[in-house]
């Protein structure tokens, strides 16, 4: 410090007297703050007025003595540090610590001078700490200024070691109480909490202020020093919170602090609210009570006609949109029209356990089921499998039989609905699906019914047999799909049914092997597979839960073990075989002057015959990633003649199997007795169909 500050700063060790609290009651802090600081005790500190603002300086004394002497003047007025260099009123400033128990310092102080002032805990660090310095103007250069302009102009403050040293708080004599106070908030009529001013404001009025005292006072021996010299240390601390070397005065508040809470209630019953033994002024307020209990009686009683009114309104308003509500849920809710056993099913099904049911079957299941058409619940069937990326066909009834409800084979000898030979992949040049639930959506909109050959046909259904382990691993992904679709994707069975496929993919070579030595092998998988789920279907209708429901129904390990041991028969139904049968094909030419008649499975009024080729041409064969559809249906048209008479049969040479009533049975000869030219042209016919596919 500089010698003149010294000379200032006289017998400034000891603290400020502060008065007693004043035992009446006031309508607010602010007013009880004024109150204070005219009275005689503060008007003792107006002729001392340095001591004030030498009692928070860090450089004069230590942080417990400062502590000390703000707890013992609590009805002083304290500036604060608040957001972007304003002046924030603290007060009623005390200890909670600073014990033997409890030896750390929990410093309280009330924030605002409204009658609702905050109990805060404030923080040490910004509030006492001795870390801020700043190089301020001389004393001699301060009190030399004839105007808060002149003090502007001195040098700036700026941050540097070795500097003066300067609280985060500083106390203004009481003279200046009143006067801040007004500036906080304008007039005393206004209660505003925050009362923050800005510091430039606060600054300009302590000059003007000091002048106007020691003038008052200059002919009075009592009051020394009562000029701007005895605010100096109020001018330096306000210039540097404008200047933005004082941190905010950071203050916290905790709900759950009884301390703090207590303290706050135990200062505003003392000095803020009417005491319990001012018979005057509780007689006051209950008049006012009577008044406002009167008028209110009368507005309660409107308030509660009107009330009834919009309840009655509101009742039958919501008694009409529940009614419209429940009608449009039942009407989109389809599922209260099926048995309840169908829906049970489809519960039992979405198990993701095997052991829990849910509450209800899976969301993709019900859209299907929810749908107000026929047509429309097919295209969503295939638009679910299109999100899978799966292009699917399915027989003419399979989709009816699932809007229907009908999920379980009609019996063991016939796999329809849910089975995994009423659906597969797309072949290339198959009719589009959706050109036929466009004619059935055509049949229901205007119809509203299909015509007795559309409905015939929807309830018949053919199936599709693999005769490759491409085939049958393909049927296996689209068997899978349609599972998750009705039971969620989550769901226990196609879980296991996916995993046997896995398995058959591990083991392909077997599998492959097994297909070869006979072709019936993809079905027979396949129909063992469908059956168990099948079973599994049967009983999710009548029990309630999948606990319920044997562990062997869904056991494959005798499946895989067959594989495994490659000791598999392969048996299926006679009325499956018949369904397998494939027709002959359409472009080859009748011979002439015989006209066949068949049966009903395209035979000549018997069992069609199997027929294999003992000496397949090995370059012919199917290679892995080809596909029959390549080689069949329309793309089968422009292979190669024979003998003028019929065409070489592709199946019998490619697939090494056919029948005995084939129109082309003339070209069902062993590969070693095949003509050198036809060999030749088969070739060919074989190497454009893969180019183009």
């Amino acid at each position: 410090m500089s010698s003149d500050e010294s000379a200032a700063d006289t017998n400034n060790s000891t603290s400020p007297t502060v008065p007693a609290a004043d035992e009446s009651h006031f309508e607010n802090w602010r007013s009880k703050l004024i109150n204070w600081s005219k009275s005689t005790e503060a008007d003792h500190g107006n002729k001392n007025p340095l001591h004030f603002a030498k009692a928070t300086d860090p450089s004069v004394s230590s942080l417990e003595t400062r502590i000390a002497q703000l707890t013992a003047s609590p009805e002083a007025l304290v500036l604060g540090v608040g957001d972007d260099g304003k002046i924030i009123p603290l007060h009623s400033f005390t200890n909670a610590g600073g014990t033997i128990v409890n030896p750390s310092n929990k410093i309280i102080a009330l924030s605002g001078i409204s009658h609702d002032a905050k109990a805060f805990i404030v923080d040490v660090a910004t509030a006492f700490g001795d870390h801020i310095r700043a190089r301020a103007p001389k004393i001699a250069d301060i009190i030399a200024c004839n105007s808060i302009e002149e003090v502007n102009a001195l040098e700036s403050l700026r941050s540097d070691a070795g500097c003066a040293h300067l609280s985060g708080l500083c106390i203004p004599p009481p003279y200046l109480v009143e006067d801040i106070l007004l500036l906080m908030n304008n007039s005393l009529d206004e209660e505003m909490a925050g009362a923050e001013v800005d510091s430039s404001k606060v600054l300009e009025l302590v000059l003007t202020k000091a002048r106007e005292f020691e003038a008052e006072h200059q002919n009075d021996v009592t009051y020394q020093g009562t000029g701007v010299e005895s605010v100096t240390d109020l001018v330096r601390f306000l210039l540097s919170v404008k200047r933005g070397f004082v941190p905010k005065t950071v203050l916290q508040t905790d709900a759950d602090d009884e301390v703090l809470q207590i303290y706050q209630q135990s200062q505003h019953q003392k000095y803020i609210l009417p005491p319990l033994n001012d018979a005057n002024r509780i007689r006051k307020l209950e008049e006012r009570l009577n008044v406002f209990q009167s008028q209110s009686t009368q507005v309660n009683f409107a308030l509660g006609k009107i009330s009834e009114v919009l309840q009655t309104s509101n009742e039958l308003s919501s008694k009409r949109i529940e009614i419209s509500e429940s009608k449009m849920e039942k009407e989109k809710d389809r599922t209260s029209k099926y048995h309840p056993s169908v829906i049970n099913a489809l519960t039992n099904l979405a198990s993701i356990d095997g052991f829990e049911a849910p509450e209800a079957p899976a969301d993709s299941a019900l859209r299907i089921l929810n749908c107000e058409s026929h047509s429309k619940a097919e295209l969503e069937l295939v638009s679910q499998f299109k999100a899978m990326r799966l292009n699917v066909t399915f027989s003419q009834g399979t989709s009816k039989a699932i809007y229907d409800g009908k999920f379980v084979w009609s019996s063991p000898e016939s796999p329809t609905c849910v089975s995994p030979f009423t659906i597969e992949l797309a072949k290339p040049n198959s009719k589009s699906i959706h050109d036929r639930h466009m004619i059935l959506s055509t049949l229901e909109t205007h119809g509203k019914s299909m015509t007795p050959a559309e409905a015939e046909k929807s309830l018949k259904q053919s199936l599709t047999v693999p005769e490759s382990f491409h085939e049958l691993m393909d049927q296996g992904r689209v068997y899978v799909a349609l599972l998750k679709i009705l039971g969620g994707n989550e769901n226990d069975v196609a879980h296991k049914v996916e995993e046997v496929f896995k398995s058959m993919d591990m083991n392909r070579s077997k599998v492959e092997a097994l297909i070869a030595r006979n072709v019936e092998t993809g079905g027979h998988i396949l129909y063992q597979i469908g059956l168990k789920v099948n079973n599994y279907l049967e009983y999710s209708h009548a029990v309630a839960s999948p606990s319920e429901i044997p562990r062997s129904t869904l056991n494959f390990s005798s499946l895989r073990e067959a594989i495994d041991s490659f000791t598999m028969i392969p048996i299926l139904p006679t009325t499956f075989k018949q369904l397998t049968n494939e027709p002959a094909d359409t472009d080859a030419e009748p011979k002439p002057g015989r006209k066949k008649k068949r049966n009903g499975n395209g035979a000549e009024g018997g069992k069609r015959k199997l027929v294999r080729n003992p000496e397949p041409v090995e370059e012919w064969q199917l290679k892995d990633g080809e596909k029959w559809e390549w080689f069949s249906g329309e793309n089968c048209k422009d292979r190669p003649t024979w003998n003028g008479k019929c065409k070489m049969c592709h199946k019998f040479h490619m697939k090494d199997i056919c029948f005995d009533d084939c129109p082309n049975g003339e070209s069902h000869v062993p590969g070693s007795k095949v003509p050198a030219d036809k060999k030749k042209a088969f070739t060919a016919w074989r190497a454009g169909k893969v180019q183009n596919s």
